[in-house]
């Protein structure tokens, strides 16, 4: 059967859970299906933070704009124009900042990734004002339009970096406490990628994604922590279940399924406006510093080298002992109190020494406060040492 004939089946897929899962309990199956009766429109939480955004921004750009006109009245300032020819040029610039923002990105991010955050768009909203300050400078510079006050624009400058910035925090926060914005994922495959995949998003409510349940035709064993997220069928069920379950995203883990099914899977669900993300072969070893590379269109996630090179090694020496000197002399005071406090509170030295491994393999000795009481028994710390070492913990 084709996968076209497959999105036509709408009979009991919840029914259909392969024996070596869970099946889903008549609660939860009555849950899943009252919420694909009452929510067969997906809610586009990219959409409602795209225009949260927009709003924030013209909001900031003129809570920005009217505190200029407080500080620097016109006919106090420099500028040959009136107040009223003033906000009809802001006015008319107004598209110009949507068009860059645009551009830059600043609108698209949030669909993508679930933990993005205003902290991610900084570099982006001082690269986007300093762009229209600079030209809008240059422009009434050049044309003569007006005789550009300096500090008036730096004033400017500075005011919309802060309160776009804060008016985009708030706009994320207003659309994260909208419950029926949370997308709904399913996660395709049940390894072990796959469940830790599950458990981050079960302990992390703030990405605002809800996690439906495992896809899967021959399910692995469900760790303890996931017992209540159950496997809802088998990847030849999954077009089906994204309409039935009203379904945003789907994380595409190591399942049985062939790669050529997968690769249907995912082509299906992007025209169907679903947001597909795939956990890579050997994600552990991806960090934050991983880029796309294409050769001949073929993606490739490149790993720069960790070592730095001996200038950078140089540069960082010499920052790690200027930096830490001058602190160490402001924080002096601290240190002394911190120090005072320790010896009253109980016996004991004041500091805590212990013997480290730093750089290649080499053996150092570690000077911290003491947290604890000398006579403080270490066996519970190396339980827990134990436990977490053991190949039965959950993964991390």
């Amino acid at each position: 059967m084709r996968l076209r004939d497959r999105v036509q089946v709408a009979g009991p897929v919840l029914d259909s859970t392969p024996a070596g899962g869970r099946r889903p309990t008549a609660h939860e199956a009555a849950q899943l299906q009252a919420a694909s009766a009452s929510s067969r429109r997906r809610h586009d939480r990219g959409r409602a933070v795209r225009r949260s955004l927009l709003v924030a921004d013209g909001a900031a750009l003129l809570i920005a704009f009217a505190v200029l006109q407080l500080v620097f009245p016109a006919q106090a300032s420099n500028d040959r124009l009136a107040l009223d020819s003033e906000v009809i040029l802001f006015a008319a610039s107004l598209p110009l900042w949507v068009v860059l923002a645009r551009a830059m990105g600043l609108y698209d991010r949030d669909a993508e990734r679930p933990e993005h955050t205003t902290v991610d768009d900084l570099v982006g909203i001082v690269a986007l004002v300093t762009t229209v300050v600079w030209l809008s400078f240059v422009a009434a510079y050049v044309t003569g339009a007006a005789a550009p006050d300096f500090g008036k624009w730096v004033v400017f400058w500075a005011l919309a970096i802060v309160l776009i910035a804060v008016g985009r925090s708030v706009a994320r926060t207003t659309v994260q406490r909208r419950g029926n914005l949370v997308q709904r994922a399913l996660i395709l495959g049940t390894d072990s990628s796959a469940q830790v995949v599950a458990r981050k998003l079960v302990q992390h409510p703030e990405y605002g994604i809800s996690l439906v349940g495992f896809v899967d035709g021959a399910p692995a064993r469900i760790r303890e922590e996931l017992a209540d997220v159950p496997v809802v069928g088998g990847a030849e069920e999954l077009p089906a279940l994204v309409d039935q379950l009203a379904v945003d995203r789907v994380v595409f883990g190591f399942s049985g399924a062939t790669d050529r099914q997968m690769l249907r899977l995912v082509r299906h669900l992007q025209t169907r406006g679903v947001q597909v993300d795939v956990v890579p072969r050997l994600f552990q070893a991806l960090g934050p510093s991983a880029n796309v590379t294409s050769i001949e269109a073929m993606q490739l996630l490149s790993l720069p080298p960790t070592r730095m090179s001996r200038d950078a090694l140089l540069l960082k020496r010499a920052f790690d002992v200027v930096a830490s000197s001058v602190l160490l002399v402001l924080t002096s005071p601290l240190f002394a109190a911190i120090a005072i406090w320790i010896k009253l509170d109980s016996r004991g030295p004041v500091l805590f020494k212990q013997t480290r491994l730093g750089l290649h393999q080499r053996p150092f000795t570690a000077l911290k406060f003491r947290t604890m009481r000398c006579e403080t028994s270490i066996d519970e710390h190396r339980d827990y040492v134990r436990r977490t070492m053991s190949a039965d913990a959950a993964p991390e």
